[in-house]
């Protein structure tokens, strides 16, 4: 890429603080501080020349253009250097000759050199010293390599909910893979990813990897989004309350009168006939509404609501329905056990007996529905 096959070359020292093709280095060796910078740039400084001495010149050269930059130094050997004040930058300093020193390259876009051995003594150096380019001697329009790093609308929601996620990412990227375990969809390209829909619970990984032109970084967060399930909500009556199943809060609803104030228990008393609903949130802050009951007369008077509804209770085999409640559209009868598990689903039509021969003695909830509203629900005993 650069240089001669003969050896020990005396260099050419052309120009300083510009990329050159007539620029070459003297021909060296035990010269050790090398390095790269954010730019893809090689840097070297000193080491032992062809004459047997030191040399205290800093080159850098850059591979797109094939050319050397002098930006420090000279082609003289054993020079003496110039130390100025300790921790204050200034043009005049310079870092005596010396070899087989060691170097790197700073986040800070600088170049840092520490000790080797002088001239021929074979001394050593314990001096560091830090080279501050200067941009008009040398370009830095390079970034550093990206630094991945994102964040998001919510990591904690309920179940079946959509959110956005933002790259924040440092030295300017040019190109992102995100990875959304558990999401629909479950990988992008975009920068900044919106709607991204998590439908199942759980607690998932969300990975990213970002790249400029000088690399590129991954982050995993792991368990970084937790999706709670939407909870069950029910309602039923016994006597003349209404019930919700346990939650963290309860706010109960009329459909045509919207919000009762103060009713915020897991039972409510109707007052008025109507069509009552209850809204819960559970601990986690998800929220779930209930079915719908209508409350009707049959459940005015505690004394006679479950008999009003169906009879007998306790029952045998069979039960009945109060023919007042088939004279709604489209009846249905369900019966389900303690686990809220539906164990029948019949069609009404007519007053015909209700066989339940084929259940256990034990204690079952019915609800009668029409047109998917809830005209009755309690529980009854079969023996």
């Amino acid at each position: 890429m650069s240089g001669s096959t003969d050896d020990d070359l005396p260099g050419n020292y052309n120009s300083s603080c510009s990329f050159d093709s007539l620029n070459l280095p003297a021909s060296r060796f035990e010269q050790r501080a090398a390095v790269t910078d954010y730019c893809n740039r090689f840097w070297m400084y000193g080491g032992f020349s062809a004459n047997a001495g030191m040399l205290n010149d800093l080159w850098v050269f850059d591979s797109q253009i094939l050319q050397w930059s002098l930006l420090s130094g000279s082609s003289a050997i054993n020079q003496s250097g110039s130390y100025g004040a300790l921790g204050v930058a200034s043009p005049n300093n310079l870092p005596p000759s010396r070899a087989g020193a060691v170097a790197w390259w700073g986040n800070d876009n600088k170049y840092y050199l520490f000790g080797g051995t002088e001239n021929n003594s074979f001394t050593s150096f314990s001096d560091l010293w830090m080279f501050d380019p200067d941009t008009n001697c040398i370009a830095f329009d390079c970034s550093l390599p990206v630094v991945a790093g994102f964040a998001v609308s919510d990591s904690t929601f309920c179940e079946k909910q959509c959110i956005d996620f933002t790259d924040i990412s440092q030295n300017n990227p040019t190109s992102w893979l995100w990875t959304f375990s558990g999401a629909s969809p479950s990988v992008s390209t975009s920068q900044h990813p919106s709607n991204i829909c998590y439908n199942a619970f759980g607690s998932f990984d969300v990975s990213l990897i970002a790249c400029n032109l000088f690399g590129c970084d991954t982050i995993i967060r792991s368990n970084y989004i937790t999706s709670y399930p939407t909870p069950l909500d029910s309602i039923w009556f016994t006597n003349d309350t209404l019930f919700a199943l346990p939650a963290y809060s309860y706010q109960w609803y009329e459909v045509g009168a919207g919000l009762i104030a103060n009713a915020t228990l897991n039972y409510y008393v109707p007052l008025t006939l109507g069509n009552y609903y209850c809204i819960t949130i559970d601990s986690n802050g998800c929220e779930s509404t209930s079915n719908v009951i209508f409350y009707t007369s049959f459940f005015e008077n505690e004394n006679n609501q479950i008999a009003s509804a169906i009879w007998p209770n306790p029952a045998n085999d069979v039960l009945f329905i109060n023919p007042a409640l088939l004279t709604y559209n489209k009846i249905v009868f369900e019966i389900y056990d303690m686990s809220a598990r539906i164990i029948k689903h019949e069609i009404i039509q007519g007053s015909r007996p209700i066989k339940i021969d084929n259940l256990a003695a034990s204690v079952y909830g019915y609800r009668i529905m029409s047109n998917s509203n809830i005209i009755a629900q309690g529980r009854f005993v079969k023996n």
